[in-house]
Order: C-alpha cells, then structure tokens, then sequence
C-alpha cells in the first residue's frame, strides 16, 4: 500500500465521532485486505483480553513467587515489596530485579507459567473472553484472507499461549484444514523456527520472546526468554528472530494490542528497513524500496490502553494527547491509526477479513443499516420486547431454579437485563428491557456515556469487547444486587453481520466470593449462550427482514 506522509494527520482521534465514518479508513481496510503478505504483530493486549495478566501484574506475581522461594519477608509484606518495585521501576528494570532471583532456567519457566495461568482475582473462562475478543478477530481475518489466496503471519511477543488455545476453542482447526493449513505452531526457538521454514501446510505462531504453554512443553528446546533490560539488549544478535524478521520484512506490517515502548519494536522497525533496501539494491530497484512510504508499518492503538485516557478530561485535551501518541509513532516511521475503545481494534481486525471475504459493506454502511432497523412503529416494538423479555425471563428463572445455596435451599435471586447501544445519539448505552421493571418510553430512557472507567456493567463490556463480571462498585447488606455478569450481544450472520448492539447483564444478590453463579459458571454456560445467542438471533432477523 502507498501512502503519502500527510495521511498521518489524518487519523488524528475525535471522542465521540465514529472512526468508520473516514474515508481513509475504509481505504486503509481494503488496501490491507487486498495485501497479498500481511503480517500481525501483537502485543500483551491481545493476551490480556483473553484473560491473561498485564505485563506489570505478572511481574508483580513473578517477584513475590521469587520472594517466597527464597523466604524473603513474610507473606504479608511480600505483595507490597512486590507492587512498589513495579510502581517505582520501568517495567524492564523491574524486570532485571527479577531475573536476578533465578539461577536454574527450569525455576524460572515453572514460575512464569504458574504467574501466566494463576487464576486473576475475577477469573473467567477461557471461551467467554474469546468469544468476543481479539482470538476470534484474529482467526477470522487469517481464514477470510486465506480463502482469497492471500497469506497471513502472526507474530507475537507473548509467552502464552492463547492464541495456540483460541484456535482450537473456536473450531478454526477444521476451517483451516480445508484450506490447507494442518496445524498451527508455536515458534520459540531457532529449531521450531527451521521446522517451519517452507512448510505450507503449517501455520506458525512467532514468539519473539519466548513460549510457556500452560501443559508444559513436549520437549524443552534451548530457547531464549526476553524479559530484563540486559536480555532486551543481548537477545537480538544472532537471535532465530533475525533470519524471521527478514523473512518477512516484504510483507505489510500491522501492529496491534501494544504500547509501542518496547525497544524491540525499534530494532524490528529497523531490521525491516534494512533488508527492505538490501533486497531493492540487489533487485535493480524494485517497488519495495526503504525510501519510500511504501509499506510502512501500520500501528493500530486504542486511547482506552493508554495512562492519559480519562473521562474527567475535556475532548480537546484527549485529542491533543492522542496526536502526541500519534506522533510520536510518526517518529518510527508508523502509520498511527488511533481507535476510542477495546472493541473498535477488534471491529477494525474483523473489517480486513470482511472485506478480503468480499463483503462490499462496510461496518458503517452495516451500522446504519442497522440504526434504520430501530425506527418501529407501536404493534413491532411491543411484539419485540414481549419477545426478548419472554427470553429473558426463561434465563432468570432457569438459573434461579440451579442457584440454590444450600440445604435449606435459599436460592440465589437473580435479574436480567438487555442493555442497548444507542446509534443514533454515539457512544451512550440504555437500559431497554429488564425482568425487575418495564420501561414504559424507550425515548425518554436515561442514556449512559461509554467510559471505560464507567460502574456500568454493560458499558464495561462493550468498552472492553468481553465479558465482565466483578461486585459493585459499592452496595450495603440491603441493597438487592451486589454483583453482575456481563456479555456483549453481537449479531452474527445476515446484513447486519459482527455489529456489537448491547449486552446481557445478569444481577444477582450475592457478590462475587458468595455467588454460585460467578464460583461455578461453568455449570451455566450453556444457559447464558443460549439466551445471548437468542437475543442476538431475533435483533438479527429483525434486520434482515426489513
């Protein structure tokens, strides 16, 4: 793709005005769908929506694990000595203090894997997170770009496993096998790294950093860990990644789910250009020449990811720190493409398979399409919410019905709430229906802005891309709900295909530690999918059959 210096300050970020309304990026979109070698590099973000640690949390595990190996303070004062070093430290400094507890690489891969998979103090499964998420983004765009003809790579500079874990989750393994790919691999070590080399039928997954799946790994290869400052500057040279890099420097870049402050990104950024301007040397001058803006990386970032965003600030003074962000990724020779939530980087992943799958409309086309569906007249919208609130009342009931909390058999009081995304007035959410009361005057219902730092279980969802769940944020031993769940309802299938609408939210009266609900979900599951799969099924067709 080619693009002139000038259309950096064209993605500059607006609150509150749809990214998908540019003209620039639908254009951006297409070209990247259209791009014969597109590859993916993604950050902890990618990991951290599906349930996986921050990076300062898992160090933060890591060093009161290294604390209590080695009986240094008792357990009380372990977390705090641990949280300070985090706070007080960069991330790669505090990363060295770590490093220097473990002498025995086994020590150190068994206490990153236990910091990885260590339930988090609001533990969710696995397939709740994907199902929403960056995983299944991810692998739809590889699948619809694969059935074009078009190549996809995935690099990463996570340690887990979870995109490996998403593949299989989400029935991709049968989808990809059609198309060729037998099995996707993770790459960690130059000897998995020269089992791929010209292997078509596999799919690997480049770990620059190292690789800790949460089963242990079948054989331990010598392989490198990235983590402390001296590791980041002694890893690259000679480094499997190197030969990688190149490998795939021709391809277009897109980076996703990070903070763009790892200096690895810097050498990469670097090693691309230099191989890039090799390969033209060598090649009599071809099109991919270095000096050019042809083929410049692409940095894909949510303001929601960054330390300034807040709700307490003006629009005018987000937008100033955003075309600083923007800039200063300008300064790698990035193409900075800024996004307001979680879930509009997932929307923008999914837009490129869209549109390499041949879907001529795009998310805005659908999104209005789908705001033309809302304008019902009395008889349709009454036969709708009598509708959704027959679906939601069967899930209140069913699950009060399981929800016993012991032998006395008290049960569990439960609500259920169907939360809407409001199209018309952008970036506010309503309460449209619920099992407790019934709104008499959809218009006149309060409308609730997205923030990420909101209380409201709905907007958390959706400004997130993925279920949540956690206690209120305050409540007395009266109050009737302590704790919820909450699940983003999107459509699938049909015109208005991938468009997030709302979310399901179930409120119950006990908080999180107490609820049968939030302690076993497992046992529920098939009884949530049911009903947000129905709900998202009748908003569906009430689309496609306007």
């Amino acid at each position: 793709m080619d693009h002139s210096r000038a259309d950096l300050q064209k993605f500059l970020y607006r609150k509150g005005k749809p990214l998908w309304r540019e003209p620039r990026v639908r254009g951006l979109i297409e070209g990247l769908a259209a791009e014969t070698d597109l590859t993916l590099f993604l950050g902890a973000g990618t990991s951290v929506a599906l349930g996986m640690p921050t990076w300062n949390e898992l160090l933060r595990r890591m060093l009161v694990q290294s604390a209590t190996r080695a009986r240094r303070l008792d357990e009380e004062r372990r977390g705090p000595w641990a949280a300070r070093i985090v706070e007080t430290y960069d991330s790669l400094a505090a990363a060295s203090v770590l490093r220097s507890d473990y002498r025995r690489p086994e020590t150190f891969r068994a206490d990153l894997r236990k910091a990885l998979y260590a339930a988090s103090p609001e533990p969710l499964r696995d397939e709740y997170r994907i199902a929403s998420g960056y995983a299944e983004a991810i692998w739809f765009l590889v699948r619809e770009r694969l059935r074009a003809g078009r190549t996809t790579s995935i690099v990463t500079m996570n340690f887990d496993d979870s995109l490996e874990t998403s593949y299989q989750n989400l029935d991709r393994a049968d989808q990809l096998r059609d198309l060729g790919i037998k099995r996707v691999v993770p790459v960690y070590s130059q000897e998995t790294f020269d089992k791929t080399v010209g292997k078509e039928s596999l799919f690997p997954i480049y770990h620059l950093h190292g690789y800790v799946p949460r089963e242990g790994l079948p054989k331990v290869e010598p392989q490198t860990f990235v983590l402390s400052a001296a590791e980041f500057a002694d890893a690259v040279s000679g480094h499997w990644s190197e030969a990688a890099i190149d490998r795939l420097a021709p391809s277009q870049w897109l980076m996703a789910g990070m903070s763009f402050q790892d200096p690895h990104i810097t050498w990469m950024l670097r090693r691309r250009s230099r191989s890039i301007a090799l390969a033209a040397a060598s090649s009599a001058g071809t099109d991919r020449v270095a000096s050019t803006w042809a083929s410049r990386p692409i940095g894909l970032f949510s303001a929601q990811g960054r330390g300034w965003f807040s709700n307490e600030l003006d629009a005018g003074t987000l937008q100033m720190l955003a075309e600083a962000e923007q800039k200063r990724l300008g300064e790698l020779d990035m193409l900075a493409v800024a996004t307001s939530y979680f879930f509009q980087e997932v929307v923008f992943l999914e837009e490129i398979g869209h549109q390499a799958g041949g879907v001529t409309a795009h998310y805005g086309d659908r999104v209005n399409l789908w705001r033309s569906t809302l304008d019902l007249d009395a008889d349709e919208r009454t036969s709708l919410e009598d509708d959704l609130r027959e679906v939601l009342s069967h899930l209140r009931d069913a699950l009060e019905e399981d929800l016993s909390l012991g032998p006395d058999e008290t049960v569990e009081k439960v609500k259920v709430e169907l939360w809407m995304r409001d199209f018309k007035r952008p970036e506010t959410v309503w309460l449209w229906i619920s099992t407790e009361s019934r709104l008499l005057d959809t218009a006149r219902a309060p409308r609730f802005a997205f923030s990420p730092e909101s209380k409201i279980a709905a907007i958390r969802a959706l400004t997130f891309g993925t279920a949540e769940r956690a206690d209120r944020s305050s409540y007395t031993a009266d109050d009737a709900w302590k704790s919820y769940f909450a699940h983003p309802v999107r459509l699938r299938g049909g015109p208005a295909d991938r468009i997030s609408v709302g979310a399901l939210v179930v409120a119950t009266g006990q908080p999180v530690d107490k609820s049968r609900l939030h302690g076993a979900i497992d046992d529920f599951q098939d009884l949530l999918d049911d009903a947000i799969a129905a709900v998202a099924v009748r908003l569906r067709d009430l689309t496609a059959d306007r």
